[in-house]
């Protein structure tokens, strides 16, 4: 499961099996650096959509921007 944390501008993964929360993009800054550079350093402002596609890409929307950043995993990097 995941969770677009508004509020603290990240996206997070639940591990259910677990109950272990594991960050996945953004830090506790809200802004807009966010392409090509690392999804853990990347500053988001205000996610508040994730999605997934076939291929494991994930999907992430911010607020008042109107485009999906895209996170592609294992490279960990985040591109508009």
């Amino acid at each position: 499961m995941y969770i677009a944390d508004t509020d603290n501008n990240r996206v997070r993964k639940v591990t259910v099996s677990t109950g272990i929360i594991t960050t996945i993009a953004g830090t506790d800054t809200a802004g807009y650096k966010y392409d090509n550079i690392q999804a853990s350093s990347a500053s988001l402002n205000g996610p508040f959509a994730v999605d997934i596609d076939a291929a494991g890409n994930y999907y992430f929307q911010l607020y008042m921007i109107f485009f999906y950043l895209k996170y592609r995993p294992p490279r960990q990097r985040v591109h508009c």
